[in-house]
């Protein structure tokens, strides 16, 4: 998993989903639809507020976090300097 410094991100929280943009060095940002999923809970308002808080915390304190997708599983891994290891998110990349 390649370590990656945020320059810009949104968290948008829709009905049954919650969408993330994460730009980072690369060219292209880093964009996912998230959904509740039996790891990480039915609450979209919780897992916001988590990726929220811990992009807001790497990019404030220039920490990197950590972004690999497995797109045949729909899965992404992101770690976020608030986390001891990296959380597997249901997601589509877009």
């Amino acid at each position: 998993m390649a370590k990656k410094s945020v320059k810009e991100f949104a968290v948008d929280i829709f009905e049954t989903y919650v969408e993330v943009s994460i730009s980072t060095e690369n060219v292209k940002p880093h964009k996912y639809r998230i959904y509740p999923d039996e790891r990480q809970g039915s609450d979209i308002n919780r897992i916001a507020s988590h990726l929220n808080s811990g992009l807001e915390m790497a990019k404030s304190s220039f920490k990197k976090i950590g972004i690999s997708d497995y797109q045949e599983r729909r899965y992404v891994f992101i770690q976020l300097p608030n986390d001891t290891h990296s959380s597997q998110y249901t997601a589509d990349k877009l």
